[in-house]
């Protein structure tokens, strides 16, 4: 069976790197098992050559848990797009519906009345 290490862990990390990936992690167990993968040479992190077929598919999930949550809690687009649909209504309702409103209202006053109104 091959090894296969998720793409995130198989370059070389700088120590800033791997503190940045264990901080995304929420388990205390999680953080000490991704620190437990790594080997420490000469100031750079690389993944330990002898890690069980287990241990790789729990790095996996941790891969998938650490991209997951580089996006952080609030996704800014939904929001955005709330946002300017939010404005467009305000706008549409405080600009253009009062003059809409009162051309409606009087021509439809007019027609009723058979009467001109200036």
């Amino acid at each position: 069976m091959s090894k296969k290490v998720p793409g995130m862990f198989n370059k070389p990390l700088q120590e800033k790197r791997l503190n940045y990936f264990v901080k995304k992690l929420e388990q205390p167990e999680d953080q000490v098992f991704l620190r437990s993968c790594f080997n420490l040479e000469k100031g750079i992190y690389t993944v330990k050559e002898d890690l069980d077929e287990t241990a790789l598919k729990r790095l996996k999930v941790l891969a998938k848990a650490i991209k997951i949550n580089k996006k952080g809690p609030v996704k800014l687009l939904p929001i955005m797009v709330l946002g300017i649909i939010a404005a467009g209504g305000i706008f549409f309702f405080t600009v253009m519906l009062d003059p809409l409103l009162s051309r409606f209202l009087t021509q439809g006053l007019e027609n009723v009345f058979e009467a001109k109104c200036d």
